[in-house]
């Protein structure tokens, strides 16, 4: 897979993942959910950002369903998660922050709702919480496949700031306050862009220039 990163802190760049990186980021997030052959994924980010890639990888491996929305517009996962009810989701902040806004109950046979993407302000977690949505908080990046920590349901009321616990197999540590990830699920590097490689690849940790603390019970904060 060769898919480029959002840009947000400069000029974007050619992730390289293999079928091992993307293969164990689902096993990693398996570890959480437990698919069934009866579950459905519901297809609610863009393909083309890692995060909606990789719903349609976990659900193909796992030979769970797969449901589109007509598009990704509000109103229409709205219809999508009325009309398949899935029991995975995977939505950004900003709907989060409609779907609570408007008072809206999860659906009956939902059974994780993983939000990442962008800072999700903690009262908007303990709101969705408090309607019933079971909210799982996540951190990864386009070089990590995804999530590489997540903040499960029973913790979100104690620690709503926090991105949780690294997920299986996952280290984290921070050098001058910048968090490094070594997971199985790293990209093998940028395309054609040798340097950055070498400054953002490291003996098999990724640096991610990101600020963050790790607290002594292992919880990440960014």
């Amino acid at each position: 897979l060769i898919m480029f990163t959002s840009g947000s802190s400069g000029h974007p760049k050619a992730v390289t993942h293999t079928f091992n990186s993307l293969y164990a980021s689902a096993v990693m997030h398996y570890s959480i959910v437990h698919p069934g052959g009866n579950d459905i994924f519901l297809s609610s980010l863009p393909l083309y950002h890692i995060g909606g890639f990789m719903v349609f990888v976990r659900a193909l491996l796992c030979g769970c369903g797969t449901a589109f929305p007509e598009s990704l517009q509000f109103d229409d996962i709205n219809e999508a998660i009325e009309s398949f009810n899935p029991s995975v989701i995977s939505i950004v902040p900003t709907t989060l922050e409609r779907i609570t806004a408007a008072g809206q109950k999860p659906n009956t046979k939902l059974k994780f709702a993983f939000t990442g993407g962008g800072p999700a302000p903690s009262e908007l977690i303990i709101k969705a919480r408090s309607l019933g949505w079971p909210i799982v908080k996540v951190y990864g990046s386009t070089e990590t496949a995804s999530m590489v920590t997540a903040l499960n349901p029973d913790q979100i009321m104690k620690r709503p700031d926090s991105a949780g616990k690294p997920l299986a197999g996952v280290e984290l540590k921070t050098a001058d306050g910048l968090l490094a990830v070594k997971s199985p699920s790293l990209f093998s590097g940028y395309l054609n862009n040798s340097a950055e490689t070498g400054l953002k690849l490291i003996n098999g940790w990724y640096y991610t220039g990101d600020f963050a603390r790790i607290e002594n019970d292992g919880y990440l904060y960014i």
